[in-house]
């Protein structure tokens, strides 16, 4: 099978199961899709011989998609088709792990695989023109465009029936998850709560507060394996991503999931004379009380301007902070 057939008989034995044309076990679309990973690998290694570094990545990945030159999008297009390819082996390889790898296996992540190929089409079309300039994956492509009467119809049919009507609509859910869950992160790995005024009235503080003070104070957290500042990033591209509701490639939802995973697990904390196990043991955090005692500060001014610049009176009565998220050193 030549490069140019590859995806099209994915999405023809897709097809075909679909509709019945063939059996379960006729043309087992595994078999294509390996065919296909191994084309991906020798383009991968002619495209980017040395393969970029996470830090690398992160900065290309989870950017604002506008490019002055051509070598500033095809720095981004290498990253991109790096990303992809990694992460469409990464799916193939959980489809391994199934207890039997058929055709109906395969049709429950048939949305996912066919994103892929959806999303792999620009980067692969871009390169594979250089050599020849008649090179077509596939014909077609989908619709990338969110119309905000989808997101509203996908609010009520979660509403109704905590099912969603198409795959990019869970992909759009899985960026705001995404940025929920850091968000809350955030606050709850410095044990913060809420702050109040003297009538108790929740006060309101930016939603990129806490990251950015975080950011400031990076030296007090220690986090295995993954640098803060690619949290960061992945938090700033989950805010871009839903504020001007992108419809994001699917590897970039699955390399952020495997970036900010570290910050979810569990961990051990060893001493000179004992090991102890949290659940949230893998954020640690120096200096606990001296950093809530920053926070606090910062939390009081930030409401002092806001306070001035509306007109307002009034300062915190009392900031609420619970355990921390985190083993405190």
């Amino acid at each position: 099978m030549n490069k140019y057939s590859y995806a099209k008989r994915i999405f023809q034995q897709f097809h075909e199961i679909q509709w019945n044309a063939v059996s379960n076990a006729d043309t087992p679309i595994i078999l294509s899709i390996k065919e296909f990973e191994v084309y991906l690998d020798g383009l991968l290694q002619q495209i980017v011989p040395q393969t970029y570094n996470t830090e690398y990545l992160i900065g290309c990945v989870y950017t604002k998609r506008t490019f002055k030159k051509v070598i500033e999008y095809e720095g981004f297009a290498k990253s991109q088709l790096q990303v992809g390819i990694q992460s469409f082996k990464e799916l193939i390889q959980v489809i391994e792990t199934e207890p039997s790898v058929d055709n109906t296996t395969l049709m429950k992540y048939a949305d996912k695989i066919r994103n892929y190929l959806f999303d792999l089409k620009e980067y692969i079309e871009y390169f594979e023109r250089r050599k020849d300039s008649n090179f077509i994956l596939f014909e077609g492509r989908m619709n990338k465009k969110t119309d905000t009467s989808d997101l509203f119809r996908d609010v009520k049919t979660m509403f109704w029936s905590s099912k969603v009507n198409y795959d990019s609509a869970s992909q759009n859910i899985s960026v705001f998850l995404i940025r929920q869950s850091l968000e809350v992160k955030f606050k709850r790995v410095l044990g913060f709560i809420d702050v109040y005024d003297e009538e108790t009235k929740s006060l309101k503080t930016r939603h990129d507060f806490f990251a950015t003070f975080i950011n400031n104070n990076k030296a007090n957290f220690e986090i295995p394996t993954v640098p803060i500042t690619y949290i960061l990033k992945i938090y700033d591209w989950c805010n871009y991503t839903i504020h001007n509701a992108i419809n994001p490639r699917i590897w970039e939802i699955q390399y952020a999931i495997s970036i900010i995973e570290a910050w979810f697990k569990p961990g051990f904390t060893a001493t000179d004379t004992s090991t102890s196990f949290s659940r949230y043991g893998a954020v640690k955090v120096m200096d606990y009380y001296s950093l809530r005692n920053k926070l606090a500060k910062e939390l009081d001014q930030l409401i002092e301007r806001s306070n001035r610049s509306e007109g307002k009176e009034g300062k915190i009565y009392c900031i609420a902070f619970a355990l921390p998220e985190s083993i405190i050193l």
